[in-house]
């Protein structure tokens, strides 16, 4: 199911990031604010994709939470028109490219939790901490 709802529609969802990105870059000198927007809006996707493929390939680092959280805010406005306007069943193609990812990433932070046993908890003292 990760491949068929987060890695799919991911790859196709980062290639697509690049429209915005060259259209960012194309309008940045006459409108600097919708440049900036366009390729901040692309450079969210782009690492969102990438952060879900590397998931997907079992790599978690400090920055797959963040990651995830920018490619679902990316993702976010693709999702609008469909939901708003639902025409079933146009609207499913749109929806299964656009809300597939986001559920996907959404699940894997609902279910990313520390695997340390709770007998094995630390307290780090301020003594040790802050030396003084």
């Amino acid at each position: 199911m990760f491949v068929i709802f987060g890695v799919v529609p991911v790859i196709v969802l980062g290639f697509l990031a690049f429209v915005p990105l060259i259209a960012g870059i194309a309008t940045v000198l006459d409108n600097p604010s919708i440049g900036a927007l366009l390729i901040a809006w692309a450079i969210a996707g782009l690492s969102g994709a990438r952060t879900v493929l590397r998931v997907w390939s079992g790599v978690y680092t400090e920055n797959t939470a963040p990651g995830l959280v920018t490619g679902i805010l990316a993702a976010a406005p693709l999702t609008l028109p469909s939901l708003l306007d639902p025409d079933l069943p146009g609207s499913l193609l749109p929806l299964y490219f656009s809300a597939g990812p986001i559920v996907v990433a959404v699940l894997v932070l609902a279910g990313w939790l520390p695997e340390e046993p709770r007998d094995d908890a630390r307290i780090i003292e301020y003594e040790e901490a802050w030396p003084g």
